[in-house]
């Protein structure tokens, strides 16, 4: 199965709606997910 990501994102779905759905801080989302911090921002 293909991921589907957003138009422009660096992130899938699933990623998007965790990061959504978390109350983690956002320095902990940054280390799980191995993304940069103004993805984790928007």
């Amino acid at each position: 199965m293909q991921q589907v990501l957003y138009r422009s994102a660096t992130t899938t779905e699933a990623v998007h709606r965790a990061i959504q759905q978390s109350q983690a801080s956002l320095r902990t989302l940054v280390h799980r997910h191995s993304i940069d911090t103004k993805t984790v921002a928007k």
